[in-house]
């Protein structure tokens, strides 16, 4: 029943993204093209700090379309503790809330724009939110102010989130691989602490596509388009894809809106499920919550990894003590092929509603000719 259900309301999704998505549309939630201001991930040097945005989105963002967290929150609202390891967070951010412990400070702007996918509350008129709105953010910075880090510099950061008690650890910078960060995200899931980290490209500067080490407990996240498809990158691992382009959010200094793309944004969703998870099932493990994750998630062609279904995490039955899922219904198909925007969905849910159909007028048949053939002892009328 639940792919059922989730299969009618991933169609309603389709529908909506295929009405604001065509070709030459704008982005759902967004202003005209290009009206706000893009979140960088590095600043050039000498360079001033990111200013606030003045434009608040009006309309819904696709992730929130495609994400729905707001079916997810009569269940939990996502109350644990979740560190961001990236270039800062805005403590004084509206959106926030007063929720950010740490120095809450943010000078490129890329670390409180996760912290407010992961944990933003509505604000300023407009319906942008974050996935879990009652998560405390733990401000754990690995940048200096421009944005550059290093492995050993997230290594590091990693360690002190683990120590101020985070259950989630978000890590949404390009992080290369490194002895002392792998050594920290295995120590971080050994404490039943769940590590979310981006899948980052190829560059000359952090070699080649790379992700945390491929430990129980850890999670590495990959992007997808409004269309569904993979947009980055397809060649590391991937556990897990989340929306990660054209990306709504929050940003330092202002109560207006950002956009960006990439897939430490893609982290930042996962991240926020994982903490509704953990709220909602205090006796989860690290380890369980993550398999739980990946078992829910909508079927996609690349990899094995799947596209993240927050309310399937939150109601799917049970987990054993290896972490693995009890009782994993099936599941729609999402991604390269079927994705949502391209009918697959949209098709399974009038599979369904025409059996539904058929049954209902089956049964309306039967309520009437049934009892008539018993009252004529189903002799041919005269």
């Amino acid at each position: 029943m639940r792919s059922w259900l989730s299969a009618v309301a991933t169609a309603g999704a389709a529908v909506t993204l295929a009405g604001v998505l065509a070709p030459g549309a704008a982005l759902a939630g967004a202003p005209a093209p290009g009206a706000l201001p893009g979140i960088p991930e590095k600043l050039p040097e000498r360079s001033g700090c990111v200013q606030g945005s003045a434009v608040v989105v009006s309309q819904t963002p696709w992730q929130q379309v495609v994400l729905a967290p707001q079916r997810a929150w009569p269940l939990t609202r996502g109350d644990v503790p979740v560190a961001v390891v990236d270039t800062g967070v805005d403590a004084g951010s509206s959106w926030l809330g007063g929720r950010v412990e740490g120095a809450g400070k943010d000078c490129v702007g890329h670390g409180t724009f996760v912290a407010g996918l992961i944990a933003a509350r509505r604000g300023s008129g407009g319906p942008f939110a974050g996935v879990a709105p009652d998560a405390r953010i733990i401000d754990v910075p690995a940048t200096d102010n421009t944005g550059e880090s290093s492995p050993k510099r997230i290594a590091a950061a990693v360690t002190t989130a683990v120590g101020r008690g985070a259950k989630v650890i978000a890590v949404t910078l390009a992080q290369g691989r490194g002895g002392d960060l792998d050594r920290a995200v295995k120590a971080a899931a050994e404490a039943d602490v769940l590590v979310v980290s981006a899948v980052t490209p190829a560059d000359a500067e952090h070699g080649p596509v790379s992700c945390v080490p491929n430990v129980p407990g850890a999670l590495c996240v990959g992007a997808l388009g409004p269309d569904g498809r993979v947009a980055e990158p397809a060649e590391a691992r991937t556990d897990l894809l989340a929306p990660g382009v054209s990306v709504v959010g929050i940003g330092p200094r202002g109560s207006g809106n950002f956009a960006g793309t990439g897939s430490s944004l893609s982290a930042a969703f996962v991240a926020g499920a994982a903490a509704l998870l953990r709220a909602h099932e205090p006796k989860l493990t690290a380890v369980q919550a993550a398999a739980r994750l990946r078992a829910t998630a909508y079927r996609n062609a690349v990899g094995g990894a799947g596209g993240l279904d927050l309310y399937a995490a939150l109601t799917t039955v049970g987990s054993g003590s290896s972490g693995q899922v009890v009782v994993a219904p099936p599941l729609p198909t999402y991604g390269p092929g079927k994705a949502r925007g391209d009918g697959g969905a949209v098709r399974d849910a009038l599979a369904v509603a025409a059996v539904f159909g058929g049954l209902v007028v089956a049964v309306g048949v039967g309520a009437v000719v049934v009892p008539r053939g018993n009252r004529r002892s189903w002799r041919p009328p005269a």
